[in-house]
Formats: C-alpha cells, structure tokens, sequence
C-alpha cells in the first residue's frame, strides 16, 4: 500500500464511506502514516478519525458486555444472562439447554442477551 491509497482509505472513514475496505487495510494504512516523517497531506483530524473508528471497532470486538443477538449465538454455559426481549423489555434470565428461562414464567422471546458483569470488589 503506498500513501495515496492510506489516504483514501482516511478520506473513506472521514466521510462516513467504507467502500469494502478491511479493518486490515484500515490498520496498514495507520501504520504507513504514523511511519511518514511528515503528515502534510493528511490532516490530524483524518488520522484522529480513524483512530477513533478502529478503537470502536476494537472495543466492540473485544467487549464481553454488549448485547448479543440469539440469531448471532447462545450462550456456551448454563446460567443467569442479562437479556432483552421483544417488547424492549430487559431482564435476568437462566440459561439452560438451549432455552432462556424468566422466573414470571412470561412468554416473551429473548432476542439478544449479554453476560452479566462481575461483582464490585472495593480495593483493600
């Protein structure tokens, strides 16, 4: 990649246009810039932009705490998930065998569930 393609690759995330470009491509062109002596043809907001749009791709990726669409995957092991439900409903509920059980026994659909955070635990 030469810096005339890093540059567009900015301008695309810039503009809000992702033109089938990968999050490598994005992550090289980052690399060929922040390696530049100089960055006169790219403006700091281009490069901030993009640092931005691949942190929250990053974060996204990596979070264990957003809402996970059932259509996507259930959970791996038995327990208790936060879930969301088709009325916006958001609630705790045991997993077990494939199936989201709701202590009211109510027949709402569980659509996207998230695991539970762990306990606070003040430093000492």
């Amino acid at each position: 990649m030469n810096i005339g393609k890093a540059r567009a690759l900015f301008e695309q995330v810039a503009s809000g246009e992702y033109h089938g470009s990968t999050v490598g491509e994005y992550l090289e062109a980052v690399k060929i810039v922040l390696d530049m002596e100089t960055h006169n043809s790219i403006s700091k907001k281009m490069i901030i932009s993009v640092c931005k749009w691949l942190m929250a791709i990053a974060e996204k990726a990596v979070s264990p705490y957003r809402w996970i669409p059932v259509s996507e995957r259930l959970p791996e092991e038995p327990g208790y998930y936060i879930t969301s439900n088709e009325y916006n409903g958001v609630g705790e509920d045991f997993y077990y065998d494939g199936h989201f059980w709701n202590a009211d026994k109510n027949a709402y659909e569980v659509i996207a569930w998230m695991p539970k955070p762990e306990h606070y635990k003040p430093n000492k």
